[in-house]
């Protein structure tokens, strides 16, 4: 598969054939084939990791070459697939309740776009702007006990380095990341013990320039130890357990309701999860030879089957 823009460049995943080519083209109105020659020759080659290095924040300049490349390739499929009008795609398909009359119908459709970011602040920084009301991206300083009881005893992954430990937040920082200091020993340098500034730490420590100075810092220390990290640096854990507690009334009301799902509507659901690909009925024929069956469980035809949902 390769991804066009429409011009002269092509994007693949693999190494493409370069060189002089010719193909043939029918020609419906003269009724016989007319020949073509193209050429096609390798312009550069993008490093995905330079990516991943931005994201990772060792590198502040933004690839956007990759960027330009990736956001062809995630537009190509529904290109090809949907109705193109400028920056959007439709589906070639409507609804009957859609049906305008007289010719026109109402096609429903999306946008996308492709924009480097710092994904651990855009995530952190949605996630705040549909748990905190008023909260509008910038005002952390303004509403501090809302922000606090929000990312309390959330837990969060570090891309400043590279580690697939899980940190729970304590707090947040009283102070701004800007003015935010604490106590630093090196030993591999022998140095004697002084206070230097997260800012700084950032900077001589990872190479990274934190761009958010003025909001506060995650503090993620336990046990006594400091442990500061920037949000930009900072991304949710996925799959966590959100306190009803902390939820408003409306949410619990929903959430409420989705619970309470009428029989058959509960029935449809069990259904097509034990039916899903990554379901019980996905792979479990070399479990079931294993003899990996769950107490709670019950072997049918070869097959392991859930006796509680």
């Amino acid at each position: 598969m390769t991804a066009c823009d429409g011009e002269k460049n092509i994007f693949s995943s693999v190494q493409l054939p370069t060189g002089q080519f010719r193909v043939d083209l029918p020609d419906v109105e003269q009724g016989n084939n007319r020949s073509y020659m193209f050429t096609i020759k390798e312009v550069n080659r993008l490093k995905l990791s330079n990516l991943e290095d931005y994201l990772y924040g060792t590198i502040s300049s933004i690839p956007r070459d990759i960027l330009h490349g990736m956001d062809l390739v995630i537009k190509e499929n529904p290109s090809r697939n949907r109705i193109t009008v400028g920056r959007s795609f439709y589906s070639k398909t409507y609804r009957k309740e859609d049906d305008l009359g007289y010719g026109i119908a109402a096609y429903r459709g999306f946008q996308q776009s492709l924009k480097p970011t710092f994904q651990g602040l855009a995530l952190i920084i949605e996630f705040l702007k549909q748990n905190v009301w008023g909260f509008r991206g910038v005002d952390v300083m303004n509403l501090m006990p809302q922000v606090s009881r929000a990312l309390e005893g959330l837990e969060v992954h570090v891309t400043h380095c590279r580690t697939k430990q899980k940190y729970t937040v304590l707090r947040l920082t009283k102070e701004i990341t800007h003015d935010l200091d604490f106590p630093f020993e090196d030993v591999e340098a022998q140095a004697p013990p002084r206070r230097i500034r997260v800012v700084d730490y950032f900077r001589e420590r990872y190479g990274i320039e934190i761009l958010h100075q003025h909001i506060p810092c995650l503090d993620l220390g336990k046990h006594g130890k400091i442990n500061y990290a920037t949000m930009e640096f900072c991304i949710l854990v996925e799959g966590q357990i959100y306190p009803k507690e902390k939820l408003d009334n409306n949410v619990a009301k929903l959430l409420k309701t989705i619970s309470l799902a009428p029989p058959n509507e509960r029935k449809h659901t069990i259904t097509e999860m034990v039916q899903a690909n990554h379901g019980p009925f996905g792979d479990v024929t070399e479990n079931f030879k294993m003899g990996v069956i769950n107490k709670n469980m019950t072997a049918v035809d070869g097959r392991v089957v859930g006796a509680q949902t």
